[in-house]
């Protein structure tokens, strides 16, 4: 009996404290494991090697009910994944260690924090909560190159608290998993989402008649390629999206990129895509770097009908992701508002196109020529 009051008490705290952070559910975490036997992976193999088509690990973020018992992941948790992954989808053992590589790079790069901290900094998720009754609206993520989840887990775990289903596609590119900007790894990952959505279609607690497609970065040029490939796609949040080329960057690889570019612009699945769409586009400040200098950019949403481009007031490639928040958030150093004006302005937009809620265009007036400008 004593037990049994303990939990409900807990749970009375949890609901109030939910509803302080204007939240309406608490974000649980699944990962699954798909084969598409479709698509042959590691070349050269035969059919009982465990690569040798098309594996995906698919991450799931969803409104979850939680008990007294339950404790959140820590990042650490999250950044382990890629570990796991790279050692998989490789078949080597040579990402040992690659967890605490990548928190101190993090780290190093932002001034702030340690490994140490960052690895034990906890989440608002919860691994394997039981998922909450309902028909929660789907929402697709599509990682930036090479990447995955724990670059923008904020807003994952801020989709799932708002009552969406949220599934991350990884970047992962053709055996040994290494991306490219070869449109032949790019359309793994489109493919990749194509094959996970569908084996959702037999999860009842997924609403599949408006869906919404995010994508950071590379992640925004693949998910330009969806609408015509999966029914119901509602809106598209492009998180400075790579479909916006610029040519002529004084990279090194500059010129292979724009040449894979311009191969992908002449395929019938570029030249087929939607117009139709809404779509919202999130972009950095121009940069005065002559580093960042180029000739010229490949316009993509000129022929958009329903199209928004905001453009972040000194904003950089970084403030589109959580990786920098969640640094600064575990040393406990200062940040600004960036992320968390797109963080907002992204729900918001979300919101409305899904839910018929209405508050993002007053968000956006509140913020326009303060932290974001918009772009015509």
């Amino acid at each position: 009996m004593k037990k049994d009051l303990f939990t409900f008490i807990a749970l009375i705290f949890i609901s109030i404290s939910l509803k302080a952070q204007n939240q309406d559910h608490v974000a649980g975490y699944k990962e699954i494991h798909l084969t598409d036997s479709s698509r042959i992976y590691r070349p050269g193999t035969e059919t009982n090697d465990p690569l040798h088509f098309r594996p995906l690990d698919i991450d799931l973020w969803y409104p979850a009910n939680i008990s007294s018992t339950d404790t959140a992941l820590v990042y650490g948790d999250i950044l382990r994944l890629l570990e796991n992954r790279a050692n998989y989808y490789t078949g080597t053992a040579n990402s040992i260690g690659l967890t605490t590589q990548v928190a101190k790079a993090f780290c190093e790069g932002f001034k702030c924090s340690d490994p140490a901290k960052l690895l034990a900094f906890r989440t608002k998720t919860y691994k394997s909560a039981p998922i909450q009754k309902g028909k929660w609206p789907l929402v697709v993520y599509l990682a930036s190159y090479g990447s995955m989840c724990y670059e923008n887990l904020t807003l994952l775990e801020s989709l799932a608290q708002k009552g969406y289903f949220v599934v991350s596609i990884a970047s992962i590119g053709r055996f040994p998993g290494d991306m490219t900007t070869e449109k032949e790894d790019l359309f793994e990952q489109v493919s990749d989402a194509v094959f996970s959505i569908k084996n959702l279609y037999q999860n009842s607690f997924i609403d599949f008649r408006k869906i919404t497609i995010i994508g950071y970065s590379w992640g925004g040029l693949c998910g330009n390629l969806l609408p015509d490939k999966i029914p119901g796609i509602a809106c598209i949040v492009s998180l400075e999206g790579s479909e916006f080329h610029h040519y002529g960057q004084k990279d090194p690889d500059a010129k292979k990129e724009d040449s894979n570019f311009n191969s992908l612009v002449q395929t019938q699945e570029f030249r087929n895509r939607s117009l139709n769409v809404p779509y919202l586009r999130f972009e950095s400040s121009p940069s005065s770097s002559p580093d960042d200098s180029f000739d010229s950019v490949y316009h993509f949403a000129d022929a958009l009908k329903d199209k928004k481009i905001l453009q972040v007031v000194n904003g950089k490639h970084q403030d589109f992701c959580s990786i920098s928040p969640i640094v600064k958030a575990s040393g406990n150093c200062s940040q600004d508002d960036k992320y968390a004006t797109v963080l907002n302005l992204t729900l918001s937009y979300i919101d409305e196109k899904i839910k018929d809620q209405r508050a993002f265009k007053n968000l956006l007036e509140k913020s326009l020529n303060k932290s974001v400008v918009e772009i015509k």
